[in-house]
């Protein structure tokens, strides 16, 4: 009998990273740049090293998911997933377009458009469609769930769940409660995103910053 994929959360400040622990681990996101030894630590408080990952897997470009990216493959060469779009951001070592989709969005934009140039990254595997993880020892897909930015990736697990990125966020003072990203690149294809995700039959969403959420709080967000 086939085991089900475990996902853990690896709480890096003020963002997530997930480890999926499966017939092989793999790692989801990387956090904020500067954070590397706390990602080590909570790494190996699951007993995984850097070199035991089969795969990095970045759901969308932005430097808070990103930030760590370029230490894992000095430390480890591990293959390196992201969508086609984003693809051109890691080789620029950029941020992709934050496009408000909020009040608070526009509020933010001019803070966050400082941020840190990243060290440039060719990625290993560039997703255009719904790729499967069995190569990587995890029973689940790569799903371009696009919206949030032009770029994004979900992780969805055989068990019902999946690692979605930005692609829901929790809000500001409420941080259990699913709300819309602050940047929005594309109002109509997170919509299709979200609701992709929900006919298939996931339960669990576990996004970028707070949660996790039920599939009840999605689609009422719908």
């Amino acid at each position: 009998m086939d085991q089900s994929p475990v996902v853990v959360r690896l709480p890096l400040g003020r963002a997530n990273a997930y480890l999926v622990l499966d017939e092989r681990p793999i790692l989801v996101d990387t956090g904020f740049p500067g954070d590397y030894s706390l990602l080590k630590a909570r790494l190996s408080a699951h007993r995984i090293r850097p070199v035991d990952l089969s795969l990095v897997v970045i759901t969308h470009a932005h430097f808070d998911h990103t930030g760590n990216l370029a230490s894992l493959k000095r430390e480890a060469d591990i293959s390196i997933a992201c969508h086609a779009n984003a693809a051109r951001n890691l080789r620029d070592g950029t941020s992709a377009v934050m496009r408000p989709g909020t009040v608070l969005g526009r509020v933010v934009r001019p803070l966050l458009s400082l941020s840190p140039k990243l060290r440039p990254l060719a990625p290993d595997i560039v997703i255009e469609r719904e790729t499967s993880l069995r190569p990587f020892g995890v029973h689940g897909r790569l799903l371009p769930t696009l919206g949030h930015t032009d770029g994004c990736l979900s992780v969805v697990l055989e068990d019902g769940s999946a690692i979605i990125g930005d692609l829901v966020m929790n809000g500001l003072f409420r941080t259990k409660t699913p709300h819309v990203p602050i940047f929005l690149h594309d109002p109509r294809a997170w919509e299709a995103s979200l609701r992709g995700l929900l006919d298939r039959g996931v339960r669990r969403f576990y996004p970028g910053h707070g949660g996790p959420f039920d599939r009840e709080e999605i689609s009422a967000l719908l």
